[in-house]
């Protein structure tokens, strides 16, 4: 399938996603040996493949046989790697950071009202924060009984109806 084809068909991608994909692509049918050496090689980022084809496009056949064999001995040694990872071991330098790539940005809560169990218990906040946007803080579930999550769960229920001002009972 070309390029052309998979850009029409799937017509929300760009041009330079869908030519990143195929180069990802022909990369990781290439060099089986090179991403199996990967902890999740079924799950390796396409920024990861892009990299390594863009290193092998210009290796002559005895730099790719290096790699290939490398790759074999570092599978026998039982050795797996994140991307990143895997990339240091063969001496690739990891994707360029993209330029005006959104920030974190840290919102400070500046209202809130504190959501309550049944018991009266503290579970968590409902905030307004300098974005202005209004965000639930909830409770780690796993830190919790059964018993603690069905009321949490009906607490945070009272106080978003309460937020939206329906009757929720």
């Amino acid at each position: 399938m070309t390029q052309l084809a998979i850009a029409e068909r799937y017509p929300a991608l760009k041009k330079d996603q869908v030519s990143r994909m195929v180069r990802a692509a022909h990369a990781y049918q290439e060099y089986p040996a090179v991403f199996n050496l990967l902890k999740e090689p079924d799950r390796v980022p396409i920024d990861t493949c892009v990299r390594f084809h863009e290193e092998m496009k210009g290796a002559d056949g005895e730099k790719i046989g290096e790699f290939i064999y490398r790759a074999e001995a570092l599978a026998a040694d039982g050795v797996s790697y994140k991307p990143a990872e895997l990339l240091k071991a063969f001496d690739i330098e990891g994707p360029p950071k993209k330029e005006g790539a959104k920030k974190t940005v840290s919102f400070t809560p500046i209202e809130g009202a504190d959501v309550l169990g049944s018991d009266d218990k503290l579970i968590g906040a409902l905030e307004l924060h300098s974005d202005n946007i209004m965000r639930l803080s909830l409770p780690n579930p796993f830190d919790m009984t059964i018993d603690e999550r069905v009321v949490a769960a009906e607490a945070y229920t009272k106080q978003i109806y309460a937020y939206f001002e329906l009757d929720g009972d």
